[in-house]
């Protein structure tokens, strides 16, 4: 989630830097394991920002919820939230509940 936790998008792309690298680099140090993974803090995704993650780090979550299939651009992946009871995210991450989801939102 970065050193911080701060909104992203209001961030210089120095601070952007220092917030995506210097978790990453700091984690890796401390706990001597390889992170290649990220989740954007509150979700918030903007293009600096992605590019930084695109350069360091292998996947990324964002905030749209989807269910992920095998496409889109892998540091822009949708999130499951794991706030939510086991069998709601179960359910939600089912290919019927995605095309339900869809098929609402296009009024089908």
């Amino acid at each position: 989630h970065t050193r911080t936790h701060r909104h992203l998008p209001q961030c210089s792309i120095t601070e952007k830097r220092d917030e995506i690298l210097g978790a990453k680099r700091e984690l890796e140090e401390n706990f001597d394991i390889d992170i290649d993974r990220f989740c954007y803090p509150y979700g918030e995704i903007d293009p600096e920002s992605v590019e930084i993650v695109r350069s360091s780090h292998e996947l990324a979550t964002g905030s749209h919820e989807s269910t992920y299939r095998g496409e889109g651009d892998r540091c822009e992946l949708p999130r499951v939230h794991a706030h939510k009871a086991e069998t709601r995210v179960q359910w939600e991450l089912t290919e019927l509940s995605d095309r339900l989801s869809v098929s609402r939102w296009l009024g089908f």
